[in-house]
Protein backbone atom coordinates (compact mmCIF):
# COMPACT_ATOMS: atom_id res chain seq x y z
CA UNK A 1 0.00 0.00 0.00
CA UNK A 2 2.86 2.37 0.73
CA UNK A 3 4.23 1.52 -2.57
CA UNK A 4 1.04 2.74 -4.13
CA UNK A 5 1.41 5.68 -2.42
CA UNK A 6 4.67 6.70 -2.86
CA UNK A 7 5.14 5.23 -6.72
CA UNK A 8 2.54 8.16 -7.02
CA UNK A 9 4.58 10.65 -6.74
CA UNK A 10 7.96 9.40 -8.69
CA UNK A 11 9.41 7.17 -6.05
CA UNK A 12 9.60 3.95 -7.45
CA UNK A 13 10.03 1.77 -4.72
CA UNK A 14 8.96 -1.60 -4.10
CA UNK A 15 6.40 -2.60 -1.31
CA UNK A 16 9.03 -5.35 0.46
CA UNK A 17 11.08 -2.81 0.10
CA UNK A 18 9.07 -0.25 1.80
CA UNK A 19 8.10 -2.72 4.55
CA UNK A 20 11.94 -3.90 5.15
CA UNK A 21 12.84 -0.12 5.50
CA UNK A 22 10.42 0.21 8.11
CA UNK A 23 11.77 -2.54 10.43
CA UNK A 24 7.98 -3.81 10.86
CA UNK A 25 8.80 -7.21 10.90
CA UNK A 26 7.62 -8.22 14.26
CA UNK A 27 6.17 -10.87 17.08
CA UNK A 28 3.44 -9.57 19.02
CA UNK A 29 0.75 -11.27 21.56
CA UNK A 30 -0.62 -8.75 24.07
CA UNK A 31 -3.17 -10.20 26.21
CA UNK A 32 -4.66 -7.18 27.53
CA UNK A 33 -5.92 -5.85 24.12
CA UNK A 34 -8.98 -7.79 23.45
CA UNK A 35 -10.10 -8.33 19.58
CA UNK A 36 -13.65 -10.41 19.77
CA UNK A 37 -12.87 -11.16 23.22
CA UNK A 38 -9.25 -12.92 21.90
CA UNK A 39 -5.79 -11.52 22.74
CA UNK A 40 -4.97 -9.78 20.39
CA UNK A 41 -1.92 -11.47 18.01
CA UNK A 42 0.36 -9.35 15.52
CA UNK A 43 3.42 -10.07 13.25
CA UNK A 44 3.97 -6.89 11.80
CA UNK A 45 3.92 -3.20 13.19
CA UNK A 46 0.29 -0.98 12.39
CA UNK A 47 0.08 0.48 8.95
CA UNK A 48 0.64 3.56 10.25
CA UNK A 49 3.72 3.39 12.10
CA UNK A 50 5.67 1.76 8.59
CA UNK A 51 4.19 4.61 6.71
CA UNK A 52 5.62 6.98 9.19
CA UNK A 53 8.75 5.10 9.88
CA UNK A 54 9.94 5.47 5.80
CA UNK A 55 8.70 8.63 5.40
CA UNK A 56 10.83 9.83 8.00
CA UNK A 57 13.94 7.81 6.63
CA UNK A 58 13.87 9.29 3.59
CA UNK A 59 12.77 12.48 4.27
CA UNK A 60 9.30 12.21 2.81
CA UNK A 61 6.79 14.64 3.16
CA UNK A 62 3.23 13.17 4.53
CA UNK A 63 0.67 14.95 5.98
CA UNK A 64 -1.66 12.73 8.50
CA UNK A 65 -4.95 13.64 9.83
CA UNK A 66 -7.76 12.99 12.18
CA UNK A 67 -11.41 13.81 12.94
CA UNK A 68 -13.71 14.11 15.68
CA UNK A 69 -16.18 14.87 13.11
CA UNK A 70 -17.06 11.89 10.65
CA UNK A 71 -18.27 14.92 7.70
CA UNK A 72 -15.60 16.90 8.04
CA UNK A 73 -13.47 13.69 7.72
CA UNK A 74 -15.43 12.24 4.54
CA UNK A 75 -15.13 16.24 3.20
CA UNK A 76 -11.51 16.40 4.06
CA UNK A 77 -10.83 12.84 2.00
CA UNK A 78 -12.97 13.96 -1.56
CA UNK A 79 -10.90 17.50 -1.09
CA UNK A 80 -7.68 15.50 -1.49
CA UNK A 81 -9.42 13.32 -4.35
CA UNK A 82 -10.60 16.41 -6.10
CA UNK A 83 -6.78 17.45 -5.88
CA UNK A 84 -5.82 14.17 -7.59
CA UNK A 85 -3.73 12.37 -4.40
CA UNK A 86 -4.07 9.23 -3.37
CA UNK A 87 -5.13 9.16 -0.01
CA UNK A 88 -4.15 6.11 2.34
CA UNK A 89 -6.93 5.39 5.60
CA UNK A 90 -7.46 3.37 8.42
CA UNK A 91 -10.79 1.87 8.48
CA UNK A 92 -12.65 -1.29 10.27
CA UNK A 93 -12.94 -4.68 8.31
CA UNK A 94 -16.41 -5.65 9.62
CA UNK A 95 -18.07 -2.12 7.55
CA UNK A 96 -16.46 -2.75 3.98
CA UNK A 97 -19.18 -4.62 2.09
CA UNK A 98 -16.83 -5.96 -0.85
CA UNK A 99 -15.33 -8.43 2.16
CA UNK A 100 -17.38 -11.59 1.57
CA UNK A 101 -18.99 -12.39 5.34
CA UNK A 102 -16.47 -15.18 6.29
CA UNK A 103 -13.83 -12.43 5.87
CA UNK A 104 -16.00 -9.71 8.10
CA UNK A 105 -14.30 -9.19 11.85
CA UNK A 106 -14.68 -6.17 14.43
CA UNK A 107 -10.46 -5.49 13.23
CA UNK A 108 -10.24 -1.72 13.40
CA UNK A 109 -6.82 -1.48 11.75
CA UNK A 110 -7.32 -2.00 7.98
CA UNK A 111 -5.57 0.11 5.75
CA UNK A 112 -6.39 0.41 2.30
CA UNK A 113 -5.86 3.35 -0.72
CA UNK A 114 -8.49 5.47 -1.91
CA UNK A 115 -8.00 6.66 -5.33
CA UNK A 116 -11.03 8.01 -6.81
CA UNK A 117 -15.01 8.21 -6.25
CA UNK A 118 -17.53 7.29 -9.32
CA UNK A 119 -20.56 9.29 -10.93
CA UNK A 120 -22.76 7.35 -8.46
CA UNK A 121 -20.49 8.79 -5.43
CA UNK A 122 -19.11 5.29 -4.85
CA UNK A 123 -14.86 5.69 -3.69
CA UNK A 124 -12.22 3.72 -5.81
CA UNK A 125 -10.60 1.31 -3.91
CA UNK A 126 -7.10 -0.54 -4.10
CA UNK A 127 -7.42 -3.12 -0.96
CA UNK A 128 -4.24 -4.88 -0.22
CA UNK A 129 -6.62 -7.84 1.00
CA UNK A 130 -7.70 -7.92 -2.70
CA UNK A 131 -6.07 -8.61 -6.15
CA UNK A 132 -8.68 -6.61 -8.45
CA UNK A 133 -9.90 -2.74 -7.46
CA UNK A 134 -13.25 -2.58 -5.37
CA UNK A 135 -15.97 0.26 -4.85
CA UNK A 136 -17.51 0.90 -1.62
CA UNK A 137 -20.76 3.35 -1.04
CA UNK A 138 -19.68 6.68 1.03
CA UNK A 139 -22.00 6.00 3.93
CA UNK A 140 -20.27 1.91 4.56
CA UNK A 141 -16.73 3.86 3.84
CA UNK A 142 -18.18 6.29 6.55
CA UNK A 143 -19.04 4.16 9.38
CA UNK A 144 -15.99 2.07 8.60
CA UNK A 145 -13.54 4.47 9.03
CA UNK A 146 -15.52 6.12 12.34
CA UNK A 147 -16.65 3.12 14.47
CA UNK A 148 -15.59 3.19 17.43
CA UNK A 149 -13.73 0.51 19.86
CA UNK A 150 -10.28 -1.17 19.81
CA UNK A 151 -7.66 0.65 17.58
CA UNK A 152 -10.68 2.83 16.55
CA UNK A 153 -8.98 5.11 13.76
CA UNK A 154 -11.12 8.09 14.20
CA UNK A 155 -10.75 8.73 10.54
CA UNK A 156 -7.13 8.73 10.27
CA UNK A 157 -5.94 9.14 6.63
CA UNK A 158 -2.77 10.27 5.02
CA UNK A 159 -1.18 11.94 2.19
CA UNK A 160 2.15 11.98 0.62
CA UNK A 161 3.16 15.33 -0.22
CA UNK A 162 6.77 15.86 -1.45
CA UNK A 163 9.19 13.12 -1.85
CA UNK A 164 13.11 14.14 -2.84
CA UNK A 165 14.46 13.68 -5.96
CA UNK A 166 17.69 11.22 -4.77
CA UNK A 167 17.32 9.07 -2.17
CA UNK A 168 20.11 6.32 -1.59
CA UNK A 169 18.65 3.50 -0.10
CA UNK A 170 22.03 1.38 0.95
CA UNK A 171 22.22 3.17 4.84
CA UNK A 172 18.60 2.57 5.71
CA UNK A 173 19.03 -0.83 4.43
CA UNK A 174 21.56 -2.14 6.55
CA UNK A 175 20.27 -0.26 9.61
CA UNK A 176 17.00 -1.15 9.48
CA UNK A 177 18.19 -5.22 8.95
CA UNK A 178 19.68 -4.42 12.61
CA UNK A 179 16.57 -2.85 14.14
CA UNK A 180 14.83 -5.65 13.13
CA UNK A 181 17.17 -8.02 14.59
CA UNK A 182 17.16 -6.13 17.71
CA UNK A 183 13.24 -5.79 17.76
CA UNK A 184 13.13 -9.63 17.58
CA UNK A 185 15.26 -10.66 20.26
CA UNK A 186 16.52 -7.39 22.73
CA UNK A 187 13.22 -6.41 23.98
CA UNK A 188 13.35 -7.54 27.24
CA UNK A 189 8.86 -7.36 27.69
CA UNK A 190 8.13 -11.00 27.07
CA UNK A 191 5.27 -9.96 24.65
CA UNK A 192 7.17 -9.17 21.91
CA UNK A 193 9.48 -11.04 19.19
CA UNK A 194 11.13 -14.34 20.27
CA UNK A 195 10.00 -13.99 24.27
CA UNK A 196 6.16 -12.91 22.44
CA UNK A 197 6.44 -16.25 20.33
CA UNK A 198 7.42 -18.34 23.77
CA UNK A 199 5.09 -17.10 25.56
CA UNK A 200 1.88 -17.42 23.47
CA UNK A 201 3.36 -21.27 23.01
CA UNK A 202 3.37 -21.50 26.38
CA UNK A 203 -0.29 -20.22 26.56
CA UNK A 204 -1.68 -22.91 24.19
CA UNK A 205 -0.03 -25.65 25.79
CA UNK A 206 -1.41 -24.75 28.94
CA UNK A 207 -4.91 -24.47 27.28
CA UNK A 208 -7.75 -25.96 29.25
CA UNK A 209 -9.06 -28.53 28.10
CA UNK A 210 -12.66 -28.28 28.97
CA UNK A 211 -12.65 -24.96 27.82
CA UNK A 212 -13.13 -26.46 23.78
CA UNK A 213 -15.21 -23.63 22.30
CA UNK A 214 -12.99 -20.85 23.51
CA UNK A 215 -9.54 -23.06 22.38
CA UNK A 216 -10.77 -23.38 19.05
CA UNK A 217 -11.75 -19.67 18.87
CA UNK A 218 -8.34 -18.78 20.48
CA UNK A 219 -6.76 -20.99 17.66
CA UNK A 220 -8.66 -19.89 14.80
CA UNK A 221 -7.81 -16.77 15.42
CA UNK A 222 -4.39 -17.16 15.54
CA UNK A 223 -4.54 -18.98 12.34
CA UNK A 224 -6.54 -15.99 10.70
CA UNK A 225 -4.25 -13.20 12.03
CA UNK A 226 -1.19 -15.26 10.25
CA UNK A 227 -2.89 -16.45 7.20
CA UNK A 228 -6.04 -14.60 5.90
CA UNK A 229 -5.64 -10.75 7.21
CA UNK A 230 -3.23 -8.26 6.49
CA UNK A 231 -1.57 -8.44 9.53
CA UNK A 232 -0.56 -12.29 8.78
CA UNK A 233 2.94 -13.31 9.62
CA UNK A 234 3.80 -15.74 7.03
CA UNK A 235 2.99 -13.92 4.17
CA UNK A 236 4.67 -10.44 6.01
CA UNK A 237 7.76 -13.26 5.95
CA UNK A 238 7.51 -13.74 2.28
CA UNK A 239 7.93 -10.27 2.14
CA UNK A 240 10.62 -9.77 4.09
CA UNK A 241 12.48 -12.59 2.34
CA UNK A 242 12.02 -10.57 -0.83
CA UNK A 243 13.24 -7.64 0.99
CA UNK A 244 16.48 -9.10 1.69
CA UNK A 245 17.12 -10.41 -1.46
CA UNK A 246 16.25 -7.46 -3.31
CA UNK A 247 18.84 -5.58 -0.84
CA UNK A 248 21.21 -8.01 -0.95
CA UNK A 249 20.75 -7.08 -4.92
CA UNK A 250 20.72 -3.39 -4.62
CA UNK A 251 23.37 -3.26 -2.53
CA UNK A 252 25.59 -5.93 -4.60
CA UNK A 253 26.21 -7.37 -1.10
CA UNK A 254 25.48 -11.13 -1.14
CA UNK A 255 25.97 -11.88 2.47
CA UNK A 256 22.45 -12.45 2.93
CA UNK A 257 22.60 -15.11 -0.20
CA UNK A 258 25.43 -17.27 1.00
CA UNK A 259 23.85 -20.48 2.21
CA UNK A 260 27.10 -21.84 4.43
CA UNK A 261 26.41 -19.04 6.64
CA UNK A 262 23.10 -19.32 7.24
CA UNK A 263 21.23 -16.34 5.86
CA UNK A 264 18.45 -14.27 7.26
CA UNK A 265 16.92 -14.71 3.50
CA UNK A 266 17.03 -18.74 3.76
CA UNK A 267 16.35 -19.00 7.55
CA UNK A 268 13.37 -16.71 7.12
CA UNK A 269 12.03 -18.94 3.87
CA UNK A 270 12.23 -22.16 5.83
CA UNK A 271 10.34 -19.89 9.47
CA UNK A 272 7.96 -19.38 7.13
CA UNK A 273 7.23 -22.48 5.49
CA UNK A 274 7.01 -24.41 8.48
CA UNK A 275 4.71 -21.61 10.16
CA UNK A 276 2.31 -22.37 7.50
CA UNK A 277 2.40 -26.25 7.42
CA UNK A 278 2.03 -25.78 11.30
CA UNK A 279 -1.66 -23.42 10.48
CA UNK A 280 -2.63 -25.86 7.98
CA UNK A 281 -2.16 -28.40 10.20
CA UNK A 282 -4.67 -27.40 12.67
CA UNK A 283 -6.88 -26.26 10.42
CA UNK A 284 -7.35 -29.62 8.95
CA UNK A 285 -7.17 -31.24 13.05
CA UNK A 286 -10.24 -28.84 13.73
Amino acid sequence: MLSTLLRAKGLNISEPMAFGLSSALTFVYLPIIKIGGIPLVAYRMPPKTIIKSVCKKLNIKLHSQKFSDPDKGMQALDDELAKGNLVGIQSSVYWLPYFPEDMRFHFNAHNLVVYGKTAAGNYLISDPVFEELVECPSDNLKRARFVKGTLAAKGLMYVIRDVPKDIDLTPHIYSSIAKTAKMMSGLILPFFGIKGINHLSKKIRNLDPNKTKYNKLFLAHIVRMQEEIGTGGAGFRFMYASFLDEASKLTDDKTYLKPRLRPPLLVTIGVILQWTRCCFVKNVKS
